[in-house]
């Protein structure tokens, strides 16, 4: 590792390199457009670390799985908030919810909700699925597992405190 106030630009073979890695460890996948992004994001761990370059920056996070979570972390958006995509919620609200509770009270299908939140981040979408699912069958309460590759937002979303921004 070296002294690293100024590293070389990311190249496009580097950008590559690191593009196959994040999509092989997270199945994010970072189109070219994304270069400045990745860049940006990462050319700060490259510097905290000392690293001469992306390619010396590569090569720690291949063999350090600790940088490799750093990494995913410092390359995953966290943008959320409660009922961030109204369709979504519209939908499950008008049409999904209200058919479950057909079926379910039929015997057609169990009468238990069970949903799983991928990227989940810091839990606002999941919470926003558990108070409208309440809302519109109260007497089956839901199982919802949440899931992102960031440790951090998830233990967030375990604490379950959110600012003004994620209630807008």
């Amino acid at each position: 590792m070296h002294d690293a106030h100024a590293i070389r630009p990311l190249s496009d073979r580097e950008f590559r390199m690191l593009q196959q890695l994040i999509y092989r460890e997270a199945g994010i996948h970072l189109s070219e457009a994304k270069k400045a992004l990745v860049s940006g994001r990462l050319g700060r761990r490259v510097r905290a670390l000392g690293c001469r370059d992306f390619t010396a920056y590569y090569e720690h996070v291949a063999a350090d799985g600790v940088e490799r979570t750093a990494m995913l972390d410092c390359i995953s958006t966290n943008e959320t908030r409660f009922f961030r995509e109204p369709q979504q919620f519209d939908f499950l609200d008008r049409s999904v919810l209200p058919r479950w509770r057909e079926l379910g009270d039929a015997g057609r299908i169990p009468k238990r909700i069970r949903a799983w939140s991928a990227a989940c981040s810091t839990g606002e979408e999941p919470y926003s699925l558990a108070i409208i699912a309440r809302e519109l069958l109260p007497d089956r309460p839901p199982a919802i597992d949440a899931t992102d590759i960031n440790d951090a937002v998830l233990r967030a979303a375990e604490a379950g405190i959110y600012g003004a921004y994620a209630v807008q």
